[in-house]
């Protein structure tokens, strides 16, 4: 991620099917790129292969199947998350903001849109 987004600001949303506050988040983010469609966001399904049918529908029900997508490709999530970040225990929804610079700023559980609106205007405008 860090090449391709080489001096530009960049978000990856974590999130998962069986999170409620994850929707939440999902459908802030549906509205965003409605309006940015060019908003540089990453989502990272951290379900299981498993519940690939699951993540695909939720998706396509917020029409955010064109955005970028992942999935974990482990069912043992645990192992994945710690390669990301050594600090995250699980909690989700799990959000980095790089800026261009690449200095994340991380939030655990879900970001308002104000708070994710003012750190857009900041560092995308």
């Amino acid at each position: 991620m860090a090449q391709r987004f080489a001096g530009k600001p960049y978000l990856i949303a974590f999130w998962s099917v069986e999170c409620p506050h994850c929707q939440g988040e999902l459908e802030l983010f549906a509205k965003l790129l409605r309006e940015q469609p060019s908003l540089p966001l990453v989502l990272v399904a951290v379900d299981a292969p498993a519940l690939a049918p699951q993540v695909a529908e939720r998706l396509i029900e917020l029409h955010l199947s064109d955005a970028d997508n992942w999935q974990f490709a482990e069912a043992r999530a645990e192992r994945l998350r710690f390669v990301v970040d050594r600090q995250w225990r699980g909690e989700l929804p799990r959000n980095y903001l790089f800026d261009a610079k690449h200095r994340a700023q991380t939030a655990s559980g879900a970001i308002s849109e104000d708070m994710l609106r003012r750190w857009l205007a900041m560092h995308l405008d």
